[in-house]
C-alpha cells in the first residue's frame, strides 16, 4: 500500500510540474526572419516559381511542417519599407484570418507612405491527417 501511495504521489507531482511549465510558456510565438536579396525581382520570381530549383535553395531543409496556429508570411519590400518587423509580428499574432492580416498589413504600408508596390501573402492552415 505504501508503494502505491508513493507512485500515485509521484505521478501527481509530475502532472503538476508539466501543467506549471505549460502555464509559464508564452501563448503565442512569432519567429521572424528577414532576408535582403540583391537580385532583380524578376530573377527572384523565376527562382521561386521554378520547382526544379527548390532543392538548391537550402539543401539541408527537406520539408517544413505547419501546425495548428502557424502561418507563413511572404511579402515584398513594399511592405517592409513602411512597416516594422514588430508591427508585422503584432498583426500576425492578432490575426483572425489570412485575409484579415493581409488587408491590415497592406493598409499599414499605404498609411506609412506606400512608395512602392505592396504584395503580401499569408498562408495559414492545418494539414488534416
Amino acid at each position: 500500500m505504501k508503494w502505491i501511495v508513493i507512485v500515485a504521489g509521484t505521478l501527481v507531482a509530475l502532472i503538476a510540474l508539466v501543467a506549471l511549465i505549460g502555464v509559464m510558456l508564452p501563448r503565442d510565438h512569432v519567429a521572424s526572419v528577414t532576408a535582403r536579396i540583391a537580385a532583380k525581382p524578376a530573377d527572384v520570381w523565376s527562382t521561386i516559381t521554378t520547382p526544379a530549383d527548390f532543392p538548391s535553395w537550402r539543401s539541408d531543409v527537406t520539408r517544413v511542417e505547419l501546425h495548428r496556429g502557424d502561418a507563413l508570411l511572404l511579402c515584398t519590400d513594399g511592405l517592409t519599407k513602411h512597416v516594422t518587423d514588430q508591427q508585422i509580428a503584432e498583426r500576425m499574432r492578432a490575426r483572425t484570418s489570412a485575409e484579415q492580416v493581409v488587408r491590415a498589413l497592406v493598409d499599414d504600408a499605404l498609411a506609412g507612405g506606400g512608395t512602392d508596390n505592396v504584395t503580401v501573402l499569408v498562408v495559414a492552415g492545418v494539414r488534416k491527417h
